[in-house]
């Protein structure tokens, strides 16, 4: 089972997105999204971050919700589990 933040609401497409996956890295998850906000305002207005919580057991979808809520123009999040590995 997996859980999904930021659905698409609107007409407007992004022109960048950038997937993010991860698997326990609270501790960077924010800097992280800085840096990438930082740089793509800089190209465009319209951007998203897609993270890929891969089954973290640390506190990362709880940073994820936190700055999804601070940022839901430009976040959305999937969040799996169990760890599914890069194959999967």
């Amino acid at each position: 089972m997996s859980y999904i933040l930021g659905l698409a609401t609107g007409d407007e497409k992004p022109a960048l997105t950038f997937v993010v996956p991860l698997k326990d890295e609270e501790a960077t998850i924010a800097a992280l999204f800085g840096g990438i906000a930082l740089e793509a305002i800089k190209v465009t207005k319209q951007w998203e971050v897609i993270f890929i919580d891969d089954g973290s057991t640390d506190s990362s979808w709880a940073v994820i919700e936190k700055l999804a809520g601070e940022n839901q123009e430009h976040i959305k999040a999937v969040r799996f589990r169990h760890n599914a590995g890069k194959a999967a």
